[in-house]
């Protein structure tokens, strides 16, 4: 009963369609253009959410990062490799305090230049232009090069902590770009030194494995970091994440 009611109406609707084809037409092509449209849109939002969230992490969002600024803490470079075993640690380096240094066949007419001395291995963002260190040795980064009056990653700086040779390049990207204005000493840790001689950090980066891990390593941190006061800061890219939360849920 239910078929014998329905198909006189379809067979209606087909007669009608046929007696109306231009009208029939511009239906079907309104409908299959508001089917285009929504579908356009919609990737083209997916497609301006992935952009916005690449800018975003782009910019350090699973990076917290350790500071000493007033050097009480006194912060052992030990403490790069306890927090780099860390649990959703993807990677960690330190740095010492800043020394200016100059390129020794000008002198003091020379630039100066940002020296620090790093700790841990050299991870992903900075990348090894030229061939490798050794211990007492140094890279320096293009921006660093250019003030020191070379291109050439082959010359010997001078500063108050003394002399080093640099026998390599590297150029970085986020979140250590900031390095590429940097020369890097690799120290010698062959030689123990007295506690008071004894390099400390002033700086520990670490990069977290996923956005999730930031959270919980700003409060694993300082559990094993090897310091004689807690005169230091930990910071991490709070506003960032919920940023990226907000950019996620709309």
């Amino acid at each position: 009963m239910l078929v014998g009611s329905v198909l006189p109406r379809f067979h209606e609707g087909v007669a009608v369609a046929r007696s109306q084809p231009v009208a029939s037409t511009v239906a079907a092509l309104i409908v299959g253009a508001v089917c285009a449209v929504i579908l356009a849109t919609t990737g083209q939002a997916a497609a301006t959410e992935a952009r916005v969230l690449r800018s975003i992490d782009e910019v350090g969002i699973r990076t917290v990062v350790v500071r000493d600024p007033t050097g009480q803490a006194r912060i052992d470079p030990g403490s790069v490799e306890a927090v780099a075993r860390l649990p959703g640690v993807e990677w960690a380096i330190g740095f010492g305090p800043v020394d200016d240094v100059r390129n020794a066949e000008l002198g003091d007419a020379g630039n100066p230049v940002p020296s620090r001395t790093f700790f841990g291995s050299l991870p992903a963002p900075v990348n090894l232009t030229e061939r490798e260190y050794a211990k007492d040795q140094a890279i320096a980064g293009p921006d660093a090069l250019a003030s020191l009056g070379t291109s050439q990653p082959a010359l010997g700086v001078t500063g108050s902590s003394g002399e080093a040779a640099v026998v390599g390049g590297f150029d970085a990207s986020a979140p250590l770009d900031f390095l590429d204005g940097n020369v890097l000493v690799a120290p010698d840790r062959s030689q123990p030194l007295p506690t008071g001689l004894a390099p400390v950090l002033d700086e520990l980066y670490v990069q977290a494995e996923a956005v999730e891990d930031v959270e919980v390593l700003t409060r694993a941190i300082p559990a094993v970091l090897r310091s004689q006061t807690t005169q230091y800061s930990v910071e991490s890219p709070s506003e960032l994440i919920r940023l990226r939360k907000v950019v996620e849920s709309d």
